[in-house]
């Protein structure tokens, strides 16, 4: 499992950069929308064809293809800028990061700490 707290970079276009691989360099993914992160997946994993069928009946608007790229020793993965506005994701925001198997996923952190929320007492 991966997981870092990574800072979005990028100029035109924003990006994470990380260590976790779920496809051959070069290769395109899907980028997938939820309704707080963002999931990356393999087309041709088990997700991903869910996913491709889901493009091919048209049902399928929060799913777009992206092309990872190595910079140094690390993965760059591009965040679509229809995503980003979704989920106001803006350069030089932190997100975090958790990378299982062939699947990786970018939450804003506040999202996170929106989620986390306020200390409670337990209720005996």
């Amino acid at each position: 499992m991966y997981v870092k707290v990574l800072t979005v970079t990028g100029s035109k276009t924003l990006a994470i950069t990380c260590k976790h691989v779920i496809a051959p360099i070069g290769e395109k993914v899907f980028a997938v929308l939820g309704s707080d992160r963002i999931l990356y997946t393999p087309i041709d994993g088990d997700i991903g064809k869910e996913y491709a069928v889901r493009v091919v009946k048209g049902t399928a608007w929060n799913v777009t293809k992206v092309k990872p790229h190595k910079i140094k020793d690390s993965i760059a993965y591009t965040i679509p800028k229809n995503f980003a506005q979704t989920l106001g994701i803006h350069k030089g925001e932190k997100v975090l990061v958790i990378g299982k198997e062939n699947v990786l996923e970018v939450i804003p952190v506040n999202t996170v700490i929106e989620k986390v929320g306020k200390f409670r007492e337990p209720t005996l």
